[in-house]
């Protein structure tokens, strides 16, 4: 029997049913990790393109398609399955991979890659049905779609996975925390080519190297280092002893496995620090800037910082702590189940929830949570159903909410790549804050003494 693992809630779907046979691979670690890394890499050929910056792009030049098709390719297949669930009209999806990726000047030829080529493809793969008047009547449930769509069309590509292999590795070692540059080197799988695929990384603005006392550290062009001030804010850690740095690589770590927010507990169990620590580290983490103090649906500290990817933690904003939904998911078994019921259909009956024998518990706090976010319904709740509410990105939000927890990513337009955290980071004396972090890394140092177990 299938072990389908963080895609179960999909186990039933019949698209799900046909490809059963692949869910073991597509799960693969290799896998998730191109998915998080995925979103970096096209944004920043975008940004690159749209400014006209790089080498290969200066003069209003196109991008060189051979560095990085797989990426590209990906993007397109992901933001087509993205718009699959979003709408029936096949005539409007080539217009959203426009937006997503922008990487010919000739966008007629981008409208028939997606119209000749990545549609065909999803179609043939089951992926996305289509009536004969070309409507989507089906659509493999986006958790379980973007996992296949990678692992058929780049990780089982023997010469799409040899060209850029390096590029996913390089980013997904920094993307969280910088990492030494010999420390990245001695991981990838192609060291020949190495030194290339580095430069083309730095070409494009996707990875920014910084030197701090003589070591070259990898910074990604993620929201962390898009500020000057975030980027110097980072290197004083990284110049400040294991006192520091060590609580530090493992939080930011940690939260980029976890979707961006942590719990204090969470905190506390993944880098072995007690309460007590873990207080003092996740407010120096919000007088840093680089996270946000925030807090469970329980009431208890919690930490939160915008990922790549996704929209939560960003975009949501007319939902009151919309990522604190994220541990309930984590830890109720069932919960991510009701989640797809409801983006399934819009509605679910209490009563009915509880003749599927799910824990109570688990029914309870899911209704509650999504009650103090604002997505249902008041008035359906009352009368014992789960209703969305109308007017709101309420769908999005959940099947948002299900892709992170499945460890898979989307690939996020432009006009809605916005960052309101780097607001943290504006109208800032470095050289106070410098002091700052001394004295704050002095006071920290005496409670890791006694409290950080190495």
């Amino acid at each position: 029997m299938t072990d389908f693992g963080k895609l179960a809630p999909y186990k039933h779907h019949p698209l799900v049913r046909n490809i059963e046979d692949k869910v073991p691979n597509i799960l693969s670690q290799e896998c998730t990790d191109v998915l998080k890394v995925e979103d970096l890499l096209i944004s920043g050929i975008r940004d690159t393109y749209r400014d006209g910056t790089s080498k290969s792009s200066s003069s209003g030049r196109d991008l060189n398609p051979g560095a990085f098709s797989g990426t590209i390719r990906i993007a397109r297949g992901l933001a087509c399955i993205d718009t699959a669930h979003i709408t029936p009209h096949i005539s409007e999806f080539a217009q959203y991979v426009i937006r997503v990726t922008p990487t010919n000047r000739n966008i007629s030829s981008i409208r028939n890659n997606v119209n000749q080529d990545i549609l065909p493809l999803l179609q043939k793969m089951g992926i996305v049905v289509t009536d004969e008047q070309n409507l989507v009547t089906d659509v493999m449930p986006y958790p379980v779609a973007s996992r296949y769509y990678v692992q058929e069309q780049f990780l089982n590509n023997q010469k799409l996975r040899q060209n850029q292999e390096n590029h996913f590795t390089i980013v997904k070692q920094s993307m969280d925390f910088p990492t030494l540059k010999n420390e990245i080197k001695a991981g990838v799988h192609n060291n020949e080519t190495f030194t290339r695929d580095y430069a083309a990384l730095q070409d494009y603005d996707i990875i920014r190297p910084a030197y701090i006392r003589g070591n070259e550290y990898v910074f990604t062009k993620d929201y962390i280092t898009r500020s000057e001030e975030a980027r110097k804010t980072f290197e004083i850690i990284l110049d400040s002893t294991d006192t520091l740095r060590l609580p530090y690589r493992d939080i930011m770590t940690a939260l980029g496995n976890c979707g961006g927010f942590m719990t204090s507990g969470e905190v506390s169990a993944m880098t072995g620090l007690t309460a007590r620590a873990t207080s003092h580290l996740l407010r120096l983490t919000d007088k840093l800037g680089l996270g946000k103090l925030s807090c469970t649906m329980d009431m208890t500290d919690a930490i939160v910082r915008p990922m790549t990817g996704t929209l939560l933690n960003r975009n949501y904003l007319e939902f009151e702590n919309a990522a604190s939904i994220l541990p309930i998911v984590r830890y109720e078994e069932s919960a991510a189940e009701i989640l797809n019921m409801l983006v399934s259909k819009g509605m679910v009956g209490v009563d009915d929830l509880y003749t599927m024998e799910l824990p109570s518990l688990t029914i309870e706090r899911v209704g509650n949570a999504l009650k103090k976010i604002g997505i249902l319904d008041y008035q359906g709740y009352l009368e014992g159903n789960y209703v969305l509410v109308k007017n709101k990105e309420a769908e999005e939000f959940l099947r948002d909410v299900l892709t992170v927890h499945s460890g898979s990513r989307r690939v996020i337009p432009p006009e809605r790549d916005s960052i309101p955290m780097l607001d943290s980071f504006k109208d800032r004396n470095m050289t106070d804050l410098e002091k700052s972090i001394t004295k704050l890394q002095a006071e920290f140092g005496e409670i890791q003494t006694k409290d950080y177990k190495q």
